[in-house]
């Protein structure tokens, strides 16, 4: 009996590792980024309701895209017309899905807080995946505006720095849209 257990420990040891590594195929892996890195990275910040969002082939039908509109509110950072394209990869076309683990999902209707990094076709891109696509809510009691960053789905490791503690303000989910402004601010001073 001993024989035999020791004869099929190997195999599970096997096992687990191909099936741990397996696993791991399927992860996307991203940098924890702070509000001032996303402030740092983003050509424009802006704060806005998500009037739609579709997804289309490339004109060379190898990658699926999904396009959302943003109409802005107000302007954090940088410089933007009255609508915002964001263009990320992944989405669902007759039939034919790709997805990219990560990636923000907008949904029409949403307020939003969108940390952007310009692309050479006009569109823009959400910074750190879905770290750019924050929620914009109100404080029940005081009516203050907070920001809330997107919570990574399943598969999405985040890797961050040891300089990265929960506690300081500037790693916190969500915060007062007063705090963003200062981070925002300092960083335009510089």
């Amino acid at each position: 009996m001993l024989r035999r257990a020791m004869n099929v420990m190997p195999v599970l040891l096997i096992a687990g590792i191909l099936i741990g590594l397996g696993s791991s195929a399927w992860a996307t892996t991203v940098l924890g980024l702070n509000w001032q890195e996303m402030v740092e990275r983003s050509s424009i910040i802006v704060t806005g309701t998500v009037v739609e969002s579709h997804s289309h082939w490339n004109a060379d039908k190898t990658k699926i895209y999904t396009t959302s509109a943003v109409e802005v509110s107000e302007v954090l950072k940088g410089q933007a017309g009255k609508t915002v394209l964001i263009r990320q990869l992944g989405g669902e076309v007759d039939g034919v899905g790709a997805r990219l683990l990560g990636a923000p999902k907008y949904e029409a209707g949403e307020d939003v807080v969108v940390f952007l990094e310009s692309r050479p076709d006009g569109a823009f891109v959400t910074v750190g995946l879905s770290q750019g696509k924050c929620r914009l809510l109100r404080d029940g009691k005081s009516g203050a505006r907070l920001v809330e960053r997107t919570e990574f789905a399943q598969g999405v490791h985040v890797v961050k720095r040891s300089s990265q503690k929960p506690e300081k303000p500037e790693n916190l989910r969500v915060i007062p849209m007063s705090d963003l402004l200062g981070i925002i601010e300092r960083h335009q001073a510089k």
